[in-house]
């Protein structure tokens, strides 16, 4: 009260002082101020002591001046409060296990990969991967140190180490060694082997009718249990034909295909490669055949597109035989079958060949189907109702409902629920069967093999010793190409982190940047996954400049909130054109202008008065326009340029002037290196217009 008295009675002051003084006399509810913010009302109170504000727990109002300046410093305070309470908890840790360890010593091999080394210490990874930060070594989780590197590192951590060559830090058996040493049990026998069916794998150039292709051979033989009903996509799906099933994984993309044949066991038999009869052999065609090659896999060319008119198959078979294809019928080993999608042509006899091929190799595809089961994740995200949902290959084995799941040793869930390619509910699943499982509690990665089991003792064991499960949506896959060691491409480079629903979008969504990419405007994937938007990837946005994409992921708050804070641009689609819409924008907001010279008048050259290397004085008549200072020039000689710079000075007379018009004789001083002008020369004056450019301009 006798602040507002003081001012009611203070003589008249200017006015911004006065609404500075009133500050004083003004209040704000910390409810309000939570909410500009964004923060919880609890939060508030709790941090802003923390951050040196004499704000009570109790306090329900804070000063007009505190509110004003907490909310100019919030980032900035937040974020060094986080620094601290991060150092604090770490040194505490470091404490706590230094206590623990003391006197004891950790035996460590010569060499261990970062992971180990956090496992064999039993602290974070986090505390390791910082105090080898600290000392300058970049490091990886899977990167391999040596001895000497975790000396220094255990002695910031307060934990004696030793050498010991003999140690083996266990290892988990990989998804590839699990299903092949459950195939090796089975070699020999006889008695409980089924045939499964085989699986195929359908590649190719992009626009050459793969998706086509599925689409007509799965409208023509849906398998027997469908009757005719609407398939839905989880990634596969099976056909019959002459009562033999046929499972076709449903387009999964060269990346995709890769990634599942790295992690796991080989998941297809043969691989289908689409070729388009009027485009014939492309560059992704020749890469989805080294893709099949190095699989292992059967091959067998479709000659797509048959029903075009003026469609040459020779043309197309030469490249083939080029490309190490060479076609039966020209005395080489490939089968080639010609197909057409669209009416249908020749998908009989491409199934035909499928199931030929197959039964060449029957005594390799007999399985034991009456034990645990094994199979290969080929589909994976998080369903908002459902959680974790992932298509799994069932490879050997049965899967049922009830089966406990691990992958890696690694217990991930129960199956609480199986459905098959038509959304039909199954109790079980075969070899060659693909299922939408429900259960995981946690998404796997595309690629990982999960070993099903009615019994858990086994499992649990290894959890332990692996330790919890691992809590991650699709992990984030950082792009290792080469960095742009161009500083000024490298300003104009848009970076992306993008998350996807199913992997089926997040292809289609790179194959649609790939062809909107500009060569001035490069669009660069940082960082991509499967899975809901995580807050590393808002930092991951933030350490990059980049742009943080969620595909039909729904964004959580504190993500929201997280981006707001960091000054991240966070975007949710949900169609794809959309998406690119916006890259243009952005790509042309970055896209350099097109710079044009606009000719402001000319000047014909009199007298020269003075010549010095940087400088020139002249005078002369203006023919047309007018001609300024700090007017850019160029000097023409006939019809050549000879200089260029900037006109300094005009004068008329002893007088300066701004501006010489048509018809008036002027005296300019052009500011240029090494020019020698004579009588006669033309000086053009101009100014430099910038023209926002378009993306769909020529492309120089």
């Amino acid at each position: 009260m006798s602040r507002l008295c003081f001012l009611l009675t203070f003589p008249p002051i200017s006015t911004n002082l006065k609404e500075y003084l009133l500050l004083f006399t003004k209040v704000m509810n910390l409810s309000e101020l939570a909410r500009q913010l964004h923060v919880g009302l609890a939060e508030l109170k709790d941090k802003l002591p923390k951050m040196g504000f004499d704000v009570g727990q109790k306090a329900i109002k804070v000063d007009q001046v505190v509110a004003q300046k907490v909310l100019y410093s919030w980032r900035r305070l937040l974020k060094e409060l986080e620094d601290r309470e991060k150092r604090e908890s770490l040194e505490k840790l470091r404490a706590q296990k230094k206590q623990e360890t003391a006197g004891k010593k950790v035996k460590v091999p010569a060499i261990v990969t970062v992971r180990d080394f956090a496992t064999l210490l039993g602290v974070p990874l986090a505390l390791v991967i910082g105090e080898l930060m600290k000392n300058g070594v970049v490091a990886s989780l899977n990167e391999q140190i040596d001895f000497d590197t975790c000396s220094i590192i255990s002695q910031y951590l307060g934990i004696e180490i030793e050498r010991e060559d003999n140690i083996v830090v266990e290892e988990k058996v990989s998804g590839k060694a699990k299903i092949q040493q459950i195939l090796e049990e089975d070699q020999g026998k006889t008695k409980g082997l089924v045939l499964r069916p085989p699986v195929v794998v359908i590649m190719g150039h992009v626009d050459h009718g793969k998706t086509s292709l599925l689409d007509a051979i799965r409208k023509s033989h849906v398998a027997e249990s469908e009757s005719g009903g609407i398939t839905q996509h989880i990634g596969a799906y099976q056909v019959a034909r002459k009562r033999k099933k046929i499972t076709f994984i449903d387009t999964p993309g060269h990346e995709a295909f890769t990634a599942m044949r790295s992690r796991g066991a080989r998941i297809a038999d043969i691989g289908v490669l689409v070729v388009a009869a009027d485009d014939s052999v492309q560059p992704q065609t020749i890469e989805s055949i080294k893709i099949i090659k190095d699989s292992g896999l059967e091959l067998i060319v479709a000659i797509n597109k048959i029903d075009k008119p003026g469609i040459n198959l020779d043309i197309v078979k030469k490249d083939l035989s080029n490309n190490g294809l060479v076609p039966e019928d020209w005395g080489g080993k490939t089968i080639c079958v010609p197909v057409s999608a669209k009416t249908g042509v020749g998908i009989d006899d491409l199934l035909d060949m499928a199931l030929l091929v197959s039964d060449l190799h029957k005594d390799e595809n007999r399985v034991n189907a009456k034990r645990e089961a094994a199979g290969t994740i080929i589909e994976s995200h998080i369903d908002k109702h459902l959680g974790p949902v992932a298509t799994v290959l069932v490879q050997v084995g049965t899967l049922s409902v009830n089966d406990y799941l691990a992958i890696d040793g690694i217990l991930y869930g129960k199956v609480r629920a199986m459905k098959d390619w038509n959304g039909e509910d199954v109790e079980s699943a075969t070899p060659s069967m693909p299922v939408k499982v429900i259960g995981f509690k946690a998404a796997p990665l595309v690629g990982d093999v999960v070993v099903g089991s009615v019994e858990t003792t086994h499992h649990m064991e290894r959890v332990k010793k692996a330790g919890p499960v691992r809590d991650r949506a699709i992990s984030i896959v950082t792009s290792n190409r080469e960095e742009d060691e161009n500083e000024s491409l490298h300003k104009q480079r848009i970076n992306l982190i993008l998350r996807a629903d199913v992997l089926g979008s997040l292809e289609a969504i790179e194959e649609s940047i790939e062809k909107i990419q500009h060569p001035e405007v490069p669009i660069k994937i940082v960082a991509k996954g499967l899975g809901a938007v995580t807050e590393a990837d808002v930092l991951r946005g933030d350490a990059t400049g980049g742009v943080v994409i969620s595909f039909k992921m729904p964004l959580s708050q504190s993500v929201v909130a997280l981006a707001r804070d960091k000054s991240v641009v966070l975007e949710y689609h949900d169609i794809i054109f959309k998406l690119l819409e916006g890259l243009r924008v952005k790509m042309e907001e970055k896209l350099p202008p097109a710079i044009r010279k606009k000719v402001m008048g000319r000047l014909n050259v009199l007298a020269v008065f003075r010549e010095e290397p940087k400088l020139v004085v002249l005078g002369g008549m203006v023919e047309e326009g007018s001609i300024e200072k700090d007017h850019s020039f160029d000097i023409e000689r006939g019809i050549q340029a000879i200089g260029s710079g900037k006109i300094t000075n005009v004068k008329s007379g002893k007088r300066e002037i701004t501006t010489a018009r048509s018809g008036q004789e002027c005296g300019l001083a052009l500011s240029a290196e090494g020019l020698s002008v004579k009588p006669g020369d033309k000086v053009v004056a101009y100014v430099e217009e910038k023209i926002k450019r378009k993306l769909d301009e020529i492309r120089v």
